[in-house]
């Protein structure tokens, strides 16, 4: 199984959200409180971004897309996209409108929590780390950094989820291949885990290890 995260694009439009959470400066369309918001919802106005950041040297009009590319954290899509997967979608969060002068767009707030992080073959975080090669870790651990590793028979029947007390949300490769035979467009990924290839987990700088981990302390 491949667990998935949203990743930005350098070939479709940007979305930009116009307003900021006024007490943290930072996006509203981050959702990171994991609760209903649809009864006393205010779409969020958002714009569109035809010369996003990744083009500018380009001087590339960027496509549209279902999916537009963003950095809002948060799974945001077009009018048709929304249409496509409300049903699908309804299993693991909230439709919500946003407001915004070009087009339609919707987002979704996920609010289905499995508690699927391993622990074990995550990435370990150690008190301190030497600044020239080789780079190595030292003290004691605490606690672990992206990227994370995950139980896979817990999401045998979850396509989109969260981690209950950490920030962010994920998708499996059913997510991924339900967009694409809906033919929709835009959604870009960056792969966090895959149970084959990562199946021994990660070491302290982020690489697959080859052989089990034999314990969560301070490396040699």
């Amino acid at each position: 199984m491949k667990i998935y995260k949203l990743s930005a694009s350098d070939d479709y439009f940007g979305l930009d959200q116009k307003t900021k959470n006024p007490e943290s400066g930072f996006p509203i369309l981050w959702f990171n409180d994991r609760v209903p918001l649809s009864e006393n919802w205010i779409p969020v106005e958002v714009e569109i971004d035809w010369q996003h950041h990744f083009n500018k040297r380009r001087k590339k009009k960027l496509s549209s897309a279902d999916f537009p590319s963003h950095t809002l954290g948060s799974l945001i899509m077009s009018k048709h996209a929304a249409e496509s997967l409300r049903d699908y979608l309804s299993a693991y969060g909230e439709l919500l409108p946003l407001a915004c002068d070009e087009a339609e767009f919707w987002v979704l707030n996920v609010l289905k929590e499995v508690d699927a992080l391993d622990y074990e073959r995550s990435r370990p975080a150690f008190e301190g780390r030497e600044m020239t090669p080789p780079f190595k870790s030292f003290g004691k651990q605490t606690g672990i950094l992206s990227p994370f590793a995950f139980h896979t028979e817990r999401l045998e029947h979850v396509d989109i989820f969260c981690l209950p007390g950490r920030r962010g949300w994920y998708f499996t490769e059913n997510f991924v291949k339900k967009v694409e035979s809906l033919g929709l467009t835009g959604l870009t990924v960056r792969c966090e885990f895959d149970s084959e290839a990562h199946q021994y987990g990660f070491d302290d700088l982020g690489r697959p290890l080859t052989a089990p981990r034999r314990q969560q302390e301070s490396p040699p």
